[in-house]
């Protein structure tokens, strides 16, 4: 991914070799440890504790769950219930927190009405059984999709369909990278797409904001910074007049930090004009407090209370998804930490 260039910044650049290690450590790491399903989970418990050493503060909880593979995203509703979406099954599902463990608070609801061939990728919550998850394809393209989802007669119904042009960045789609990040808040959709891009030596995550009563889209660029991180989850909320607070994971093998950056929605950057450039924050880097280091894709917050989720699928599944839970949220001390970019 892209790199902000910052002197005091340390960059030790991918490659195929540390890819590799970084597989066969995870791999090595959960044959031992996988659990098998249990009647707790075949009767809705999802999570359990994952026994890690940790900082105080965090959390881990593991699942085998045969629904909980291949997920990608996550979403806090206003009753405090998580929600997921794997990325090859049509389902969604939805998570509450049950004394020192986690279980469904209803069985998933089969997606009904999105495009044959397309991965789901991120979920946000709108409420009012209302949610949007983002897609991605494979092969280069113009564009990606966006749907509409509202849950009824137990089966999340896809009401309607966006599409997310690539040109707003003078980019296109990349071979399975698109919406990897989608957040609500203020009446706003804040997207981001999983292709980088670089400017002036700096790499680059592309952010939208769609603004859902007039329909426009509006573009940002996000300062990456590592050399190899992309933008894998997002979460939102309405801050001062006119802004929005948004947190990101940036993460790759090896990679896993927090962001948080402000997003103005009063500042007319509609279609046609240099897409703003945000100035993104490092909260936690989650490399220095987890190993194995596992591969979040999504994030959500409530009330000082932080959760990402991981993809435990890349081409063949590796161990069980892990939950983890940070609080109270806070930034902790690293090099990085609290650096702007």
């Amino acid at each position: 991914m892209k790199m902000a260039a910052n002197s005091n910044l340390k960059i030790e650049k991918p490659s195929i070799s540390r890819r590799t290690a970084w597989i066969l450590t995870a791999a090595l790491f959960f044959i031992g440890c996988r659990p098998r399903a249990s009647g707790d989970e075949a009767a809705g418990t999802l999570f359990t504790s994952a026994k890690a050493s940790l900082e105080a503060g965090y959390t881990l909880f593991q699942s085998s769950h045969p629904d909980m593979i291949g997920l990608s995203g996550l979403a806090i509703d206003p009753a405090g219930t998580l929600w997921t979406v794997p990325e090859a099954k049509r389902l969604l599902i939805s998570i509450v927190r049950e004394g020192v463990s986690f279980r469904l608070s209803r069985q998933p609801f089969p997606i009904v009405g999105v495009d044959e061939g397309l991965d789901l990728e991120s979920i946000a919550a709108l409420g009012d059984s209302q949610f949007v998850v983002g897609s991605e394809a494979a092969g280069r393209r113009s564009s990606d999709k966006i749907f509409w989802l509202k849950l009824e007669n137990g089966y999340a119904r896809v009401t309607k369909a966006v599409t997310l042009e690539y040109r707003l960045w003078k980019i296109q789609g990349e071979d399975n990278k698109g919406v990897e990040g989608l957040c609500f808040a203020d009446n706003q959709l804040v997207v981001a797409a999983e292709p980088v891009f670089r400017s002036k030596g700096r790499r680059y995550a592309p952010i939208a904001r769609y603004e859902i009563a007039s329909a426009k889209w509006y573009a940002a660029q996000l300062p990456l910074t590592t050399e190899a991180g992309k933008i894998s989850g997002l979460y939102c909320r309405a801050a001062r007049d006119g802004e929005l607070s948004v947190r990101a994971i940036e993460r790759h093998y090896g990679i896993a930090r927090v962001l948080s950056f402000v997003l103005p929605i009063d500042v007319d950057q509609s279609a046609g004009r240099a897409a703003m450039t945000l100035s993104p924050r490092v909260d936690l880097d989650l490399a220095r407090i987890i190993r194995p280091l596992h591969n979040f894709e999504g994030i959500a917050e409530r009330e000082k209370e932080l959760f990402l989720i991981s993809d435990n699928h890349q081409s063949v599944t590796i161990g069980p998804t892990h939950l983890l839970r940070y609080s109270p949220y806070r930034r902790t001390r690293s090099p990085d930490v609290g650096k702007p970019y």
